[in-house]
């Protein structure tokens, strides 16, 4: 896994971590290091820096199975991209586009529809307003629920941060609309006049009701999406969990577009009550028949006007682009899956060809597999050792963990594969997280071999050295005017 950021000192570096399981089954992700990009984020560059490392700690890269990274150019490119130039090294280090970055895509997709559009923008210039301002900051946490510090921004790229804005701010609707009424009101003269006319300004905004209904809309669908953001960052996360959690919600979105009419009114409920705590009255924007930039919807009520407008148009975006970027059959390795005991009785139970499917995956890697010729007796007895059992393991590392394997060896090694493949690239964030941290702006000049000592000691805490060697090694480094004293 890779994924590249610019430091204080705008230089690229290039944060490169690998996947494995351990020999106690445990999935683990580790930072090797920091890769400055000296000469370029080109694909070729970045694949030369990629494998440069791995010659360095020793890594075979002929043992890699999977590679992850981000959807850009230079890195999931199908000719001159990082992942084709590895795999034009080792075939079978199949590239998984970051599961994450997929989802920022779905969701960043989906708010291109006007309405919800408009909303990010005018939740984000309200967020700005405030947190850019000690002054305004100051009066709005009169009002803010205690545990609330200051409101989130429904940042354009950190799409994480779009659902916790929008949560936010419902949240504190109250609040934002008291600071804004004293700041309109400005009776002790605190406040300039710009900011006087921009909270007049935001306060006609806050009364309108189709702002209350895309607000409420938009975030009870958008929140349908916060638990897996959070499961999808954890290390030991496996591919078969990972289409669990996809399907889950994919399905969750289907039931919401069946049964539109029932999620709809139940959510339209909820902008009701809201706009009557303020008064706002009930009604859409004006209809022309020309219109031809913003929605035109001919509906007999105010609520399935926003229906139509709002809510099925958001939910088809999602699904469409939830169903196009998550594709199933479009990776060998999910056929793998099939063998899991949960998944393997549903199938047989359907007298789905599920062999057929694990066969597929287990002849792309053939040549790693300890006992290939004996793989369709060893698929027989697999069939048949979950028959009858009542508890079957539904992921990867449960089926690792459930029972001593070594009766099916091939299955074994299918499933050590399946469980190296990377689903996101968080580790990388995280790492890139602790680059920030280290060097700032007080300390931008340091060297490489000196910024990767820095995080090695950051990120892998549970690494404690050797204090009497680390002195050794400090003093025999140079001839130094204080006289140190070491065994």
């Amino acid at each position: 896994m890779a994924d590249e950021a610019s430091d204080c000192a705008t230089l690229e570096q290039l944060s490169i971590v690998i996947r494995y399981v351990d020999l106690n089954s445990n999935i683990k992700e580790v930072f090797l290091r920091f890769f400055e990009c000296k000469t370029g984020t080109s694909g070729l560059n970045i694949a030369t820096n990629i494998l440069e490392t791995f010659k360095e700690f020793g890594l075979d890269i002929q043992r890699c199975r999977g590679q992850s990274y981000d959807g850009a150019a230079s890195m999931a490119g199908e000719y001159k991209g990082v992942s084709s130039l590895i795999k034009n090294v080792n075939s079978k280090a199949l590239f998984v586009h970051c599961a994450s970055h997929k989802l920022s895509l779905v969701v960043g997709k989906s708010c291109q529809i006007q309405q919800v559009k408009n909303l990010l923008e005018q939740v984000k210039d309200i967020s700005y307003f405030f947190n850019l301002s000690p002054k305004r900051s100051n009066c709005l946490k009169k009002y803010l629920l205690p545990a609330q510090a200051k409101l989130i921004d429904t940042c354009r790229t950190r799409w994480v941060q779009k659902l916790r804005g929008l949560d936010v701010f419902f949240d504190n609707y109250s609040a934002v609309f008291s600071t804004f009424e004293e700041m309109e009101d400005n009776n002790l003269k605190e406040y300039n006049k710009e900011t006087s006319s921009k909270a007049s300004s935001f306060m006609k905004l806050l009364s309108n009701f189709s702002f209350i209904v895309s607000l409420v809309l938009t975030k009870q669908l958008m929140d349908y999406f916060y638990g897996i953001t959070i499961t999808l960052q954890t290390k030991s996360f496996d591919i078969s969990q990972q289409v669990d959690e996809i399907q889950n919600l994919t399905n969750r979105l289907k039931e919401i577009q069946k049964n539109a009419d029932a999620y709809h009114n139940k959510w339209y409920k909820i902008a009701l009550a809201l706009a009557k705590t303020f008064d706002i009255e009930e009604k859409k924007p004006r209809t022309f028949g020309i219109q031809k930039h913003r929605d035109n919807q001919i509906c007999d009520t105010i609520s399935d006007y926003f229906k139509v407008s709002i809510t099925l148009l958001l939910v088809n975006h999602l699904l469409n682009e939830l169903e196009n970027r998550f594709d199933v059959e479009s990776m060998i390795v999910y056929n793998g899956l099939s063998a899991l005991p949960a998944s393997l009785t549903k199938q047989y139970i359907k007298f789905c060809p599920w062999k057929e499917k694990f066969l597929k995956f287990l002849n792309f890697y053939k040549s790693d597999l300890p006992h290939f010729s004996s793989i369709h007796a060893e698929l027989e007895l697999w069939e048949e050792f979950w028959k009858e059992k009542t508890e079957l393991p539904s992921t990867i590392l449960d089926t690792l963990k459930f029972m001593d394997m070594r009766g099916f060896p091939n299955i074994l090694e299918a499933f050590h594969i399946l469980a190296t493949i990377p689903i996101t690239t968080c580790e990388c964030e995280r790492s890139i997280s602790t680059l920030r941290r280290i060097k700032t702006y007080t300390r931008s000049t340091m060297s490489e071999n000196r910024l990767n000592g820095l995080a090695l000691m950051s990120i892998h805490q549970e690494i404690v050295p050797d204090i009497n060697r680390v002195i050794e090694i400090f003093a025999s480094k140079g001839d130094r005017k204080l006289e140190l004293l070491f065994k």
